[in-house]
C-alpha cells in the first residue's frame, strides 16, 4: 500500500500515526530501531519524504520497555518498523535533538551524541548547522553517568 493512500490513527499515547493526502504526505513518526546495545527512538515529522521541523533521537538500554510490532512501511529507501507501546515510555539517553528545514537538511542549533562514547560516559556536541553543514565552533560536553547515579 502506498503512503499516499494510508491513514493510521493514533490509538494510544506514544504510537506512530501517518497522515496521507493526494500529493503531500506528512508523517508524524516515533520510530524505533532495534540494536544490540538498546533501542534508538526518532521523534519527528516527514513531509514529501524529507525530515522537517524538530527531531529528537534518544538511545535506551534494553530491558526497560516491551513493544508489539504492528506493521512495516517503506518510506524512500528506509524500512520503518511500526511498534506499539505496551507499557509507559521511559527515555534514558538523548542521542540528538535539532531542526530540519523544508528540504530535509539539518539547520539551526543541534545537540548530538558522540557515536563512539560509552553509555556511562556520554560525550555530546552542541553547535549549529546551515544547509546541512556544520558551521562555526562546536562545544564538546562530557557527562559521567556513573558518578551521577545514587
Amino acid at each position: 500500500m502506498m503512503l499516499e493512500n494510508m491513514l493510521i490513527i493514533e490509538e494510544e499515547k506514544m504510537e506512530i500515526f501517518i497522515q496521507g493526502l493526494r500529493n503531500e504526505v506528512e508523517i508524524i513518526i516515533k520510530m524505533e530501531q532495534k540494536m544490540i546495545i538498546g533501542l534508538i527512538t526518532y521523534n519527528g515529522k516527514y513531509r514529501n519524504g524529507k525530515k522537517i521541523g524538530m527531531w529528537v533521537q534518544c538511545l535506551r538500554q534494553n530491558g526497560y520497555q516491551s513493544f508489539q510490532e504492528i506493521g512495516e512501511k517503506q518510506v524512500s529507501q528506509i524500512q520503518w518498523i511500526i511498534l506499539k507501546w505496551l507499557q509507559n515510555w521511559y527515555m534514558e539517553y538523548i542521542d540528538g535533538i535539532g531542526w530540519y528545514d523544508e528540504r530535509g537538511s539539518k539547520h539551526g542549533k543541534w545537540v548530538e551524541l558522540d557515536e563512539n562514547s560509552a553509555r556511562e560516559s556520554q560525550i555530546t556536541y552542541q553547535g549549529e548547522y546551515n544547509n546541512g553543514q556544520k558551521v562555526g565552533l562546536w562545544n564538546l560536553y562530557w557527562s559521567d553517568l556513573i558518578k551521577n547515579k545514587n
